[in-house]
C-alpha cells in the first residue's frame, strides 16, 4: 500500500480493506507502531536520557509510557518525566501578541527540570514538581521520585529536543526521538487528509472527550500551535536519532463520524466554516469503524472516547 514513513497512504484501499478484513488491517496498524517501539528499545541501549519530543496531537504521552513499559520489561529502572509539570504559573506565562503563550520554551522553568534532572542521575532521587492545567498552578516538590544507578528517564514534551535540555548533559548519555504522523491520507483524485489534519482530528476528539473543550476553543489554540510548532518544533527534528511514525491506518474511519458531528457544532458565522467544510469532506471519503474496534492499550485510545452505549 506505502512505505510506513512519509508516504500517503490510499484511502480507496483502506476502504477495501475496512469492508473485507477490518481485524487484519487494525492489527497491522498496532503490529507497525509496535515495531518502530521494539526499534527505540534496541537503539536506546544502556543511554540514561531519552529525550522525546513531537508536535500537538502525535502520541507523546502514550509513546513515552509504552517505552517505559518495554524498558522495565528488560530490568532497567525507567521514569517519565513531562515537560508539562515545569510550566510556569500562568500569571506569569510569556505575553505574545497579547495573549499569553504557552507553546515558547520560555513558558517553562528549564533550569529547574535540569536541577532536579541531575539530582536523579547524581543522587538517585527528586521531588519533582505536578502542574495542575485546571488552575494553572505549578506545585513544587510534590512528587518524591528515586531512581536506580542504571535506571532511565525518558523526558516528554513538544520542546524535548531543544539543546536548552540536551547540552547540559554528555552526548553520549542522550537517546533522542521525534515522533509525528509522517503519512497522510489520499485518494486518486487528490481528495484526503495531510499528515497535520491528522493531528487536528485527533486534537478535536481528544479535547471534546477528555479536555472538556469546544470545538470553537481547539480551532483557535489550532492556529497558535501550529505557528509554535513551524518556528520552535519541526526544525528540532533534525537532530533526533530515530522517528516514530504514529499515524495508524484505520484511525480516521474510527474517528470520521465524532469529528465530524464536532467540526458541525462550529457557529454559522465561524471564521473556520470553510475549513471545517472541506474537512468535513475528506472525513466523508473514509467508510466508518466503531470506536470499540480500537484495541485496549493502542495509542489511539489517548484520544477517542469511551464507545457510546
Amino acid at each position: 500500500m506505502l512505505s510506513p514513513m512519509h508516504s500517503d497512504y490510499l484511502i480507496d484501499d483502506i476502504n477495501q480493506r475496512v469492508q473485507t478484513d477490518p481485524e487484519k488491517l487494525i492489527q497491522e496498524a498496532e503490529t507497525e507502531y509496535h515495531r518502530q517501539l521494539n526499534c527505540a528499545i534496541r537503539e536506546i541501549g544502556s543511554r540514561r536520557i531519552v529525550c522525546l519530543a513531537g508536535p500537538s496531537g502525535s502520541g507523546k504521552t502514550t509513546t513515552a509510557h509504552k517505552l517505559k513499559a518495554q524498558l522495565e520489561q528488560t530490568g532497567r529502572d525507567t521514569i517519565v518525566l513531562s515537560m508539562d509539570d515545569f510550566y510556569k504559573h500562568r500569571s506569569q506565562m510569556p505575553v505574545i501578541d497579547g495573549k499569553p503563550n504557552p507553546e515558547v520554551l520560555e513558558a517553562l522553568e528549564v533550569d529547574l527540570m535540569n536541577e532536579k534532572l541531575q539530582q536523579l542521575l547524581t543522587e538517585g532521587k527528586a521531588d519533582l514538581p505536578r502542574y495542575d492545567f485546571t488552575n494553572g498552578s505549578r506545585q513544587d516538590d510534590a512528587v518524591p521520585t528515586v531512581l536506580t544507578a542504571d535506571g532511565c528517564i525518558i523526558i516528554e514534551g513538544i520542546h524535548g529536543l531543544n539543546e536548552a535540555v540536551s547540552r547540559k548533559f554528555p552526548q553520549n548519555t542522550l537517546y533522542k526521538i521525534y515522533i509525528s504522523p509522517h503519512s497522510g491520507f489520499q485518494k486518486r483524485n487528490g481528495v484526503g487528509i495531510d499528515k497535520r489534519q491528522v493531528r487536528l482530528i485527533r486534537r478535536l476528539v481528544r479535547d471534546y472527550n477528555h479536555r472538556n473543550s469546544s470545538t470553537l476553543r481547539t480551532m483557535d489554540m489550532w492556529i497558535e500551535v501550529g505557528t509554535a510548532e513551524d518556528l520552535f518544533i519541526r526544525p528540532l527534528a533534525r537532530l533526533a536519532d530515530l522517528r516514530i511514525n504514529t499515524v495508524h491506518l484505520y484511525e480516521p474511519n474510527v474517528m470520521r463520524n465524532e469529528a465530524i458531528a464536532l467540526l458541525r457544532q462550529l457557529p454559522s458565522d465561524s471564521k473556520y466554516r470553510e475549513m471545517a467544510a472541506n474537512l468535513i469532506f475528506s472525513l466523508e471519503q473514509f467508510l466508518p469503524l466503531p470506536v470499540s474496534v480500537v484495541p485496549t492499550g493502542s495509542l489511539l485510545q489517548e484520544f477517542i472516547g469511551k464507545p457510546k452505549k
